[in-house]
Formats: structure tokens, C-alpha cells, sequence
């Protein structure tokens, strides 16, 4: 049997894999530290925080990996 680990409070991945931390830089946003198993989690974390649609800024971000860890979650 799996045993059960919590992901970030909150976070919800789109996919399985290894779960990251990243700092998403944006030019008029700032930078902000957000978890996601791919720069597309992180991009709507990062967007949803600064209340702002992420169609309109994620390819003007920049995503900086801080760490990894194998995230114990299942695909939807």
C-alpha cells in the first residue's frame, strides 16, 4: 500500500510526475515561488495569485526549477 503524502495546501497537478518548486518571473508581476509538476501548474498558480489570466502572460514568464521531489499523485 502507497503511502499517503499531501501535496501543497491547495495544489491540485494536473499530471503525475516529479512535483517542483518554481519561481515564476514576470516583468510587471514580480516573482513569486509556486509548486507544479510542470511549468503549466506553475504558470496558472503563479497567475491565479496575481488575479491576472495566465493566456494573456505565460509566455513572458520565466520558470526557475528550486527543487523536485516525486510527487505520490494520480492522473485526473
Amino acid at each position: 500500500m502507497k503511502r499517503a503524502t499531501e501535496n501543497a495546501r491547495g495544489y491540485h497537478p494536473q499530471t503525475s510526475g516529479t512535483l517542483k518548486l518554481y519561481l515564476v518571473k514576470h516583468k510587471e508581476h514580480g516573482e513569486i515561488t509556486v509548486n507544479g509538476v510542470t511549468r503549466y501548474d506553475a504558470v496558472t498558480e503563479a497567475t491565479h495569485k496575481w488575479g491576472v489570466p495566465w493566456s494573456k502572460i505565460a509566455r513572458e514568464c520565466e520558470f526557475i526549477v528550486l527543487a523536485e521531489r516525486e510527487a505520490d499523485c494520480e492522473t485526473r
